[in-house]
Parts: C-alpha cells; structure tokens; sequence
C-alpha cells in the first residue's frame, strides 16, 4: 500500500514475473524500465474507461517503481511465480541505473531511492 506520506515504491526488480492486481484507494503509476533501455508507464486503477487496468503482469528482469500521484492511499497486492524469495530482488542503486541506462535517468532518478535519505 503507498499512501500519501509514503507515495512512491521505489525503482527494483525481480528475477521472476509478477502480477500486480489493484484492490482500492486511488489509482497508483507503474514505471517499467525494461532491460532494453525502454521505459513504458501503466496505471493501476479501477477507471477501466480512461485506460486504467485492474492487473498488470511485470516481467522478470525489468525494473518497475510505483507512484502514488493523488489521494491518501493505493492499495495493490502481489502474486509471484514461482515464489517470492528477497534473494530474487534487487534495490536499484543510483551509480547502476545512472551507469545503465542514462538515456533515461532524468526520468527515472526520482524513483531511485538515495542512500541515507
């Protein structure tokens, strides 16, 4: 859940694929920074009318941050398979993501947490 004091989940990735699904609150921005440099943007929501999705599969490998951009809070769960193990997960770090993919940094720093902020 991100909540508007705690709005954005910030840039990492897992070794497996994920399903996201929205239960509630309001709608939450998904950035996908895939292995090829591409960056795509879905939002979470229940307004199926304007585009939103109620799932939304992120592949193994890409690097996704979620953001919170109005309301008090999103409330989204998670299936993974085949299981959820910290090992499979990565934090970005800055000097990474900076390194890998500059074509894109100025869009995706915000989401990149900082070391001792």
């Amino acid at each position: 859940m991100l909540t508007d004091d705690s709005p954005i989940g910030h840039l990492h990735k897992n070794k497996s694929d994920i399903i996201h699904y929205f239960h509630g609150g309001s709608p939450l921005t998904y950035l996908i920074l895939h292995p090829d440099g591409h960056v795509e943007t879905r939002i979470l929501g229940d307004d199926l009318d304007n585009g939103q999705q109620l799932q939304l599969i992120v592949k193994g490998g890409c690097w996704k941050a979620t953001e919170l951009k109005t309301g008090e809070f999103g409330l989204i769960s998670e299936a993974v398979s085949p299981g959820f193990d910290y090992g499979d997960m990565e934090l970005a770090e800055e000097t990474i993501i900076k390194n890998q993919f500059p074509q894109v940094w100025d869009q995706v720093s915000k989401y990149v947490r900082r070391i001792g902020a």
